[in-house]
């Protein structure tokens, strides 16, 4: 694992198509993600409930990231 320190406002270059900005600290930490759109971007949590899903065969994967980013836009 690469630990890297950034301040606010500064950013990390993945790849150079993924650019990850702190944008405020405090008790979290607030990201800002900018990539393409064929980049999946979840949170841990989220990634882990849609891997579940697709190893479920009685679970719809898709109705679960429908889910997911149904939620995602409402918070």
């Amino acid at each position: 694992m690469l630990i890297l320190t950034r301040r606010q406002r500064e950013t990390i270059v993945i790849d150079g198509r993924i650019t990850v900005t702190i944008m405020k600290t405090g008790r979290t930490v607030q990201l800002g993600i900018e990539a393409p759109s064929t980049v999946a971007v979840n949170r841990g949590e989220v990634h882990q409930r849609i891997l579940n899903a697709e190893s479920n065969p009685d679970v719809d994967a898709s109705e679960v990231r429908r889910h997911v980013a149904a939620a995602e836009i409402q918070a």
